[in-house]
């Protein structure tokens, strides 16, 4: 009797780690949970990302992700009583990774049993930046509402909204918004470190597609046709001028020929834009009828609030004199110039708004809302009028 006392004694007074939990189990359950595309467990084990949203932390998204964890090694674990250490070894895409995961061990009591938990594992954020009045952006190919993921408005006006990202490389893109504009992918990377979190750039928008360049280009022409056809002064009342030297272009800038073929330009090649006639090239009286003879190659640029700006350089007009400058028959002269226009989308789907600018005056932006959908989206002001909405 005295002997089965003396062993229950025993029993009552171990310590814990009699009961004590593997380390390297909790760390094979997490790790698992990230090959196997278990959005539950990984979240469970995330650290919480203050403003970003978790949206994008969805099976499906994450599943769709190239260059995800495959397979992992454990090289090591290192114990404490109360913390632990796991060495681990991750096939990520093409790459292999080192990196760590920190566990704690907790306990209710000092009879309880011991449990290994991972510690939060730091998330990646994205900050994507899109244009004015999206209503969607898609991750991986899924549609995500942009009111739905916390939009902000950055110091520079631009629209953003912050994603959160387990690891693995992701497509973040506009939906389609007709012919005339390309989408614009951003791929972001979130590390599979799973000790280094951070916030990662996606830029996305979209660009002028071929079809949309060539009607930039024909309204350009439209615009300058109509006015050297109907104005008292066509050289000096319509936009034939640019206020600078040169374009503002960087080595292998792409320029849209007007046949649609895509040519880069070296720093020696950058193209001067003229000033427009010289009052002194016309004889006093002299009538002047102008047209285009020669359509400009067209540079595109962004611009804010997801417009942009075009300019168009080596275009030849086609000036004819009477009388001509020896005060006889007219002469007809050849005159480069350049413009400068503001291409500004509105409904998807539709040709943008395409208007030659003022260079003394420059370009006014205004904000407007949709009355029907509630979607912004910018307008360029006509001249004299004090709003564009």
């Amino acid at each position: 009797m005295g002997t089965l006392a003396l062993i229950i004694g025993a029993v009552l007074v171990l310590p814990s780690f009699v009961f004590v939990d593997s380390p390297e189990r909790a760390a094979r359950e997490y790790l698992d949970a990230l090959v196997e595309g278990d959005v539950e467990v990984l979240t469970a084990h995330s650290e919480s990302l203050r403003g970003a949203t978790g949206a994008t932390l969805a099976g499906p998204i994450y599943q769709a992700a190239q260059d995800r964890v495959t397979s992992y090694r454990i090289n090591a674990v290192e114990a404490s009583d109360t913390a632990a250490t796991v060495q681990v070894t991750l096939d990520a895409g093409p790459e292999q990774k080192q990196t760590e995961l920190s566990l704690t061990a907790h306990s209710a009591g000092p009879f309880a049993p011991v449990d290994w938990r991972v510690d939060p594992v730091p998330l990646t954020s994205a900050l994507v930046t899109y244009p004015l009045g999206t209503l969607e952006i898609l991750v991986n190919g899924f549609a995500l509402p942009i009111a739905d993921l916390t939009p902000q408005i950055d110091d520079m006006g631009q629209p953003t909204v912050s994603i959160a990202l387990l690891p693995g490389t992701y497509e973040i893109a506009m939906p389609d918004a007709g012919e005339y504009l390309d989408p614009i992918a951003a791929t972001v990377t979130a590390p599979a470190q799973l000790t280094i979190g951070g916030p990662r750039l996606g830029e996305t928008g979209y660009g002028l597609s071929e079809l949309g360049h060539q009607y930039v280009i024909d309204e350009i022409v439209r615009e300058l046709e109509e006015c050297l056809s109907t104005h008292a002064d066509p050289l000096g009342g319509c936009e034939v001028q640019y206020p600078v030297e040169e374009l503002p272009l960087d080595e292998g800038t792409a320029v849209l020929e007007n046949d649609g073929d895509t040519d880069a330009l070296e720093p020696d090649e950058v193209p001067e834009i003229p000033r427009g006639l010289a009052d002194d090239l016309l004889p006093p009286g002299a009538e002047v009828e102008a047209r285009v003879a020669t359509v400009p190659q067209l540079v595109v640029f962004p611009a804010p609030y997801g417009t942009y700006e075009a300019y168009g350089f080596d275009g030849e007009l086609e000036v004819i004199t009477e009388p001509g400058l020896s005060g006889e028959a007219p002469e007809v002269t050849k005159v480069p110039f350049g413009v400068i226009a503001s291409v500004v989308p509105h409904t998807p789907g539709e040709p943008p708004q395409v208007m030659l600018a003022d260079p003394s005056t420059g370009l006014v932006y205004d904000v407007c809302i949709e009355a029907e959908t509630g979607r912004a989206y910018a307008a360029v002001r006509e001249p004299g009028t004090d709003e564009a909405c």
